[in-house]
């Protein structure tokens, strides 16, 4: 398992202060660490949002795990994964800062768009920090990667959601792909700064 080298300065509750530190590592989605979760999450929207369809499997996808680790024992905090999106030319055109310049067929100057998926912090954690550090990490992944925005997609049940991806200067759009036409989706968009979009 590739190891993500950030050590998060997070203690879990009722824990003391020599409880093992929180780490984010790369992780495959038949770790039963990361399946544990998805069963919570999958659990948790049932009961937002009753007539939900049941998680689909995500491809071309990379998942990043939240956990605490004491000798053998690995406990999983939270979890984040990030999804490759494919776009519609005229949506890649404008998103494209450069799309005067380019067509939609010039593969090395259309920009990655990548969709934000499974965030979800076990409910002891919550309120510390973990999702916004889950996100930190996955921004730090995807900007290695030449990613030029991410996307993603909440319930409109989920205000504090909403506001952390706010405060971390994602900006509400209209609805995308599968989401649109649900009345329960609210998608919000980050551009990020990269070599590819000539920012930075």
């Amino acid at each position: 398992m590739t190891m993500w080298p950030t050590i998060l300065p997070i203690r879990m509750k009722n824990k003391p202060e020599h409880a093992a530190p929180i780490r984010i590592s790369l992780c495959q989605p038949s770790d039963p660490r990361w399946q544990a979760l998805m069963l919570a999450l999958e659990q948790e929207l049932k009961q937002l949002y009753p007539e939900m369809p049941d998680l689909a499997e995500l491809e071309q996808a990379q998942f990043l795990l939240a956990h605490a680790d004491e000798g053998e024992q690995s406990t999983a905090l939270g979890c984040i994964a990030m999804q490759v999106l494919t776009l519609h030319d005229a949506e890649i055109l404008a998103l494209d800062t450069n799309a005067k310049q380019i067509k939609p067929t010039d593969i090395n100057r259309t920009p990655k768009l990548v969709e934000i998926k499974r965030l979800f912090v076990h409910p002891s954690m919550r309120g510390q920090g973990l999702a916004k550090r889950l996100l930190q990490a996955l921004e730090a992944l995807a900007l290695q990667q030449q990613v030029s925005a991410i996307r993603l997609e909440t319930g409109y049940l989920q205000h504090a959601a909403m506001a952390l991806y706010r405060g971390l200067g994602y900006q509400p759009i209209s609805a995308y792909g599968v989401y649109i036409g649900q009345s329960y989706s609210r998608c919000f968009e980050k551009r990020l700064k990269t070599a590819h979009s000539g920012e930075g």
